[in-house]
């Protein structure tokens, strides 16, 4: 499967990253004095599916991880 890595560096921002559904998301997002969260864990994940790795720091920032269901 394909895999991508972004970091991320967010201060005093907003960050939306959507997927498909079935990706496969490896959070580890640090918040400081903001938000971080996915929402990719709640859907059935297909291990045959791309990778994405998102690593780093929120900053007074909200960084999540939104899925998008197909057709939409």
């Amino acid at each position: 499967p394909a895999q991508c890595e972004i970091d991320v560096s967010a201060v005093m921002s907003s960050v939306a990253i959507i997927v498909a559904p079935g990706t496969l998301v490896d959070f580890d997002v640090t918040p400081i004095m903001g938000a971080a969260g996915s929402g990719a864990d709640d859907f059935f994940r297909d291990p045959a599916s791309a990778h994405l790795r998102i690593r780093g720091k929120a900053i007074m920032s909200d960084v999540r991880v939104k899925v998008r269901r197909l057709g939409f």
